[in-house]
């Protein structure tokens, strides 16, 4: 911390509290050999003989420290040191001056220069903020702008954009060229209305390859500030990391053609949050099991299944060989349309893609592996079952669900009993209870075969609108019973839910509340707003979404209901319109539409059995928690669930996993901030939808990177 003054070519990360992020990067820039503009620091142990001149301690955060800085002297050795490092750039050479929070272009001359560096002293940056001062040559710039190493808008990796203005990049409107890293090519190209820069395909090949110099060097995607001097020399003059872009999944299978493509598994189910590591470790022994009822054993059950990936604390299915394979790719966009109907659309887009071109093969491996599944799950006997008597199969169902629920672990087998559970007996149960909606969307389409052409648009959705879920039957019905007591209502109207679940656990809510939520939890008290993330609290636990929801219910009419008559209405009616091509076939409609109907209501069966069975789970992992929490080893109980299996077995031994815990917590709280999940995300890092949705030159701001200081040397103002 003693030195004034360094070089940026002496710079390194490992000296960011002496010289500040922007020297500090600059110096890793240069060291790795890439073209930029020589310069130096005036470090923080300059401005601090400064502020000690001036007779402020700590920082200059308010006006009056700042005035006093300003007045007092540049310290002579301090100035010393600034005029021949400025010096050794050459005779009154133009540079930019710069500290964290004011930049100062153009400034020529030796006492300009010290008066730019003391005037950064004394700009208003925060405690925050560092004190360096970053003084480097000044490009004569004949074109300067920006780049982005991936596409912002797509999130393609390896694909540059790039806006380029004449000079010093004043241009309101400039141009925009979108590149592939490898190679140079220019795949789009728009230049500015009124004076474009004119760049020519070298010049815009070797800005490319600047581009993948700098992010092979980083091992990321970055955001990039360059200038093209008038000698047509091309300057890197800043490089930060892209903060924004969805992370791409954690491992892929090899593949020569390299594209890969993942649906998310967790927002199919419609959770956009982030899952919890034990959640996301949970997911993957559950794939594991379920992979192993189509005869697939997977090695390392802990680890999951190959196709099942993690990005950006999401789970992802590799859905590549069943889009490569004709029975595959029908079965896949069939499937999605039911459980995804936007996922299935971006899926069905993927077929014009050359990279997931069909490739002939024999559909038996597929064919073998749908059967054993099908009959280890009894799914004939039971797709039977639901045809013939609905009220039975829904009757089974909670029956296995009361058993899996009353199911205790032993008490030193918490964590063997979670992966039993998750492993052995979860997945044929979620996979037998999809049988029953199976057979009603299969009497839909049978309905709908026989009622072509006899029916007006909307009409089918109508006559097959299910009723709802029994959780929300059973939600609804506590809702108009606290409608009833009009003080009761007014509680839960008022009062915020957190509030609301405070007075439950203390027994002070209105009886009809207190009663009729301690009942409903008894009977659904395993659901919760994330249900399907074993790291999620339970209604059970914490009622706070509980007490929301219920609020919402009493803020609406809580006597309305989906209309049912009108479902019914509708039915007589095709059924009428199908009498007029023969009575079997109106005896046909009538059946697989009233089927559908019933079976339909059970489609949430596998989500319920899942979070159903997860309920224990969660209980066995919870206690783990609070045994290292006992045994110090954890800070908090609820910390286990920021560990996997594998780890929490781990801590039971002895190991530290608190960084562990708290670099997880971090990276959690970032993804519970991202405002978009790709449905479909390719190993690219391209987002489908996205690309579908808008090209990568209709965005109108792409700076993509944490808000950019002010710029360097290339005289080109900071982005907005």
């Amino acid at each position: 911390m003693d030195a004034l003054v360094l070089n940026l070519a002496a710079v390194d990360a490992t000296m960011l509290e002496l010289v500040g992020d922007t020297a500090a990067n600059l110096g890793e820039l240069a060291s790795a050999g890439l073209p930029v503009p020589d310069g130096f620091c005036v470090t923080v142990g300059a401005y601090r003989e400064a502020a000690a001149l001036a007779g402020l301690v700590g920082h200059p955060v308010s006006d009056t420290a700042r005035a006093a800085l300003l007045a007092a002297p540049v310290p002579p050795r301090v100035a010393e040191e600034v005029v021949t490092a400025y010096a050794a750039l050459g005779a009154d050479v133009p540079v930019a001056v710069r500290s964290s929070a004011t930049a100062f272009p153009h400034v020529a001359g030796a006492d300009a220069v010290l008066d730019a560096v003391h005037r950064c002293w004394a700009s208003p940056w925060t405690d925050g903020g560092h004190p360096a001062v970053v003084v480097q040559r000044l490009v004569d710039s004949a074109a300067s702008g920006a780049m982005v190493t991936a596409n912002p808008v797509t999130g393609r990796r390896r694909e540059a954009v790039v806006d380029a203005a004449p000079g010093l990049g004043l241009a309101g409107d400039p141009d925009r060229f979108v590149l592939g890293l490898d190679g140079g090519e220019v795949r789009e190209r728009r230049p500015a209305a009124v004076h474009p820069t004119g760049l020519t395909d070298d010049q815009l090949c070797e800005l490319a390859e600047l581009g993948r110099r700098v992010e092979d060097d980083y091992g990321a995607p970055q955001d990039c500030e360059w200038a093209l001097d008038t000698g047509g020399a091309l300057w890197l003059t800043q490089a930060r990391p892209i903060t924004t872009l969805y992370p791409l999944p954690d491992h892929t299978d090899a593949d020569p053609s390299g594209a890969r493509a993942y649906v998310c598994a967790s927002l199919a189910q419609g959770l956009v949050r982030p899952m919890t590591p034990m959640g996301l470790s949970a997911f993957r022994v559950l794939g594991s099991g379920l992979a192993g009822l189509a005869g697939v054993e997977v090695a390392r059950p802990l680890e999951g299944p190959s196709p099942l990936v993690v990005a950006g604390q999401r789970p992802f299915v590799d859905i590549t060989p069943a889009l490569r394979h004709p029975l595959g790719r029908r079965l896949l966009v069939r499937t999605l349309g039911v459980v995804e109907a936007r996922a299935a659309e971006v899926v069905r887009g993927l077929g014009e893609d050359s990279r997931f071109a069909v490739r002939i093969g024999s559909p038996w491996p597929l064919v073998r592996a749908l059967a054993r599944a099908v009959w280890r799950v009894r799914a004939p006997w039971r797709l039977l079952e639901a045809l013939v008597s609905p009220r039975r199969a829904r009757r089974r169902l909670a029956g296995e669900d009361e058993r899996r629920a009353g199911a205790e672990p032993g008490a030193d087998e918490r964590l063997d009993y979670a992966e039993r559970v998750l492993h052995e007996e979860l997945p044929a149960a979620v996979a037998s209870s999809a049988v029953a909606p199976a057979a009603g969307f299969l009497m839909a389409a049978l309905a709908g075969r026989l009622l072509r052409g006899l029916t007006r648009p909307g009409d089918l959705s109508t006559a097959l609108r299910a009723p709802a879920a029994e959780a929300d039957l059973a939600l609804r019905a506590l809702a108009t019973r606290i409608a009833g007591d009009h003080y009761a209502a007014n509680t839960l109207r008022e009062l915020p839910a957190a509030e609301l679940a405070a007075r439950y656990r203390t027994g002070t809510l209105p009886p009809v509340v207190q009663r009729g939520v301690a009942e409903f939890l008894a009977g659904h008290g395993h659901h919760a707003a994330a249900g399907i993330d074993l790291g999620i609290p339970r209604w059970a636990d914490d009622p706070t979404d509980l007490f929301g929801a219920l609020s919402n219910h009493l803020r609406r009419d809580v006597s309305s209901s989906p209309d049912e008559a009108a479902a019914e209405d509708t039915v007589r009616r095709l059924v009428a319109s199908a009498r007029t091509r023969g009575r079997w076939r109106a005896l046909l409609v009538g059946l697989a539409l009233r089927r559908a109907r019933e079976l339909a209501g059970m489609r949430g069966a596998p989500t319920n059995r899942l979070v159903a069975g997860l309920a224990p789970v969660r209980a066995a992992v919870a206690e783990v928690g609070v045994e290292l929490a006992s045994a110090g080893r954890l800070d908090d109980a609820g910390d286990v669930f920021f560990l996997t299996l594998a780890e929490a077995r781990r801590a039971l031994r002895g190991a530290e996993l608190r960084t562990l815990v708290s670099v997880r917590r971090e990276e959690y709280g970032r993804e519970l901030r991202r405002r978009r999940v790709p449905r479909v995300l390719l190993s690219d890092g391209s987002d489908p939808q996205a690309s579908s949705a808008v090209t990568s030159t209709e965005f109108s701001s792409w700076r993509v990177s944490a808000p950019a200081p002010p710029p360097l040397s290339v005289g080109w103002p900071p982005a907005g």
